[in-house]
């Protein structure tokens, strides 16, 4: 019995993951009686995938009650702890759902801690950790590398680690052409590479002026509420000069408290991208959040 629902919820996984465009193996949490995960976790874990394809306040909230309720009946759930990083540093990069007294970097910090000593090669895990070593207060750019070659040590062709890796190396640190190569690679192994790994090249079009890139790539960026891919789209609009659909994007950004440019500037400052595209990013939407202020 236990063999078959492992074997049917690898099947149930690796489908899930095709449909989202996914390399099934990232989807699939491992499931054993020696770690007793039921069902219920598992799916919530798969939460994580849909979150990145579309990610809103809403999902965001969700996912954190369904993932600390799998730590707390699966401790040793170290895919489900590194989701959970996750969702905590994004109350902290993105502003979603911040709790009151919370310290989410300390939390983050706990999650990822947890699930390295629980799985120090796992995928997800390595990925976390990744995250968290850029996307703290006080960047540690040795572990940040550390992780990120790790992962792709044991997993060279794992499209995800070398999205995930490239993306950060070249917007953080400004490493673009190795970030760019990763890049290139991850959507080469990938059927149908999923929305989020359209954003560096569209990050790069806006860093470099290219209009006709920045419109190719934000075509293929799944409708979200992602700030960094709406003032993207904001600022490919604006170049093209497609004004209806201009005052369209700057309304979503505004209901999603991007105000005005200051609000955006603030925004993109907090994310501490490399001088180069956070110069460009905060000039080219200036530019797009006038013209729709006066179309």
């Amino acid at each position: 019995v236990e063999e078959f629902q492992r074997r049917m919820l690898s099947e149930i996984a690796g489908q899930l993951a095709s449909e989202k465009g996914l390399l099934p193996q990232l989807a699939i949490a491992r499931k054993g009686p020696e770690r007793n995960v039921d069902y219920s976790g598992f799916q919530c874990f798969l939460g994580i995938y849909e979150y990145w394809d579309a990610p809103t306040g809403n999902a965001h909230r969700q996912l954190r009650t369904c993932l600390r309720a799998a730590v707390s009946q699966n401790p040793s759930y170290a895919d489900a702890w590194a989701a959970l990083a996750y969702i905590y540093i994004d109350e902290q990069r993105y502003g979603r759902n911040p709790r009151d007294g919370a310290d989410s970097w300390a939390d983050a910090s706990a999650a990822v801690s947890k699930a390295l000593a629980l799985e120090p090669t796992n995928p997800v895990v390595l990925g976390a950790a990744m995250t968290l070593a850029i996307e703290q207060p006080e960047r540690d750019v040795t572990g940040f590398h550390k992780y990120g070659t790790q992962s792709l040590d044991l997993r060279p062709n794992d499209s995800f680690a070398l999205a995930n890796y490239g993306m950060k190396r070249a917007i953080y640190l400004g490493e673009w052409q190795k970030g760019l190569e990763q890049n290139r690679r991850a959507q080469e192994l990938t059927l149908s590479p999923v929305g989020w790994y359209h954003l560096l090249p569209a990050f790069d079009a806006v860093r470099t002026g290219n209009a006709d890139a920045l419109r190719q790539s934000v075509s293929l960026l799944p409708p979200s509420h992602s700030i960094a891919a709406n003032i993207m789209r904001a600022i490919s609009a604006h170049l093209s000069g497609e004004r209806d659909q201009l005052t369209t994007i700057v309304n979503r950004l505004r209901a999603d408290g991007m105000s005005g440019t200051e609000a955006a500037r603030r925004y993109i400052r907090n994310r501490r991208f490399e001088p180069a595209l956070q110069q460009a990013l905060e000039t080219g939407f200036a530019a797009a959040f006038e013209a729709a202020s006066t179309s």
